[in-house]
């Protein structure tokens, strides 16, 4: 199943190309992912992954799912992880990224909601100056 024939994953993508003017960059010949990255310095604040098994993303399910990777705070991370719709990280560092299944298991607005922590959170901030006294 290609990601944008998934009606969420669409959705998603429509998302963050409105609020943030990316477009998913697909970055392997051999892959249909899809990395997220801000303009200025190339991070990655997400990665559109289609095809993922569930058994991989650590569900206890046949077949496979559309999934969105992003960022998330390690301190809350554990508390949003539910089995069903949100896993840790698929092929990420676990305490930092958070898997989305994009099956309609998780509201559209706590999506949005990620999505937009992980943009702030790999956002370039700009280095403080050291003053002298």
């Amino acid at each position: 199943m290609s990601t944008y024939d998934n009606p969420i994953a669409a959705q998603v993508v429509r998302y963050i190309d409105e609020s943030y003017g990316v477009t998913p960059e697909c970055l392997w010949k051999d892959s249909d992912s899809a990395a997220i990255r801000h303009h200025a310095d190339k991070k990655w604040f997400g990665i559109v992954m289609p095809g993922i098994l569930w058994r991989k993303l650590g569900a206890d399910r046949d077949g496979a799912i559309d999934v969105l990777n992003v960022k998330c705070d390690p301190v809350i991370l554990p508390s949003l992880i539910d089995g069903a719709g949100l896993f840790p990280g698929y092929h990420m560092n676990k305490q930092h990224w958070l898997s989305i299944a994009l099956d309609g298991s998780v509201p559209m607005e706590k999506i949005v909601w990620l999505i937009d922590s992980s943009y702030m959170m790999t956002l370039k901030r700009p280095k403080k100056s050291k003053k002298r006294e």
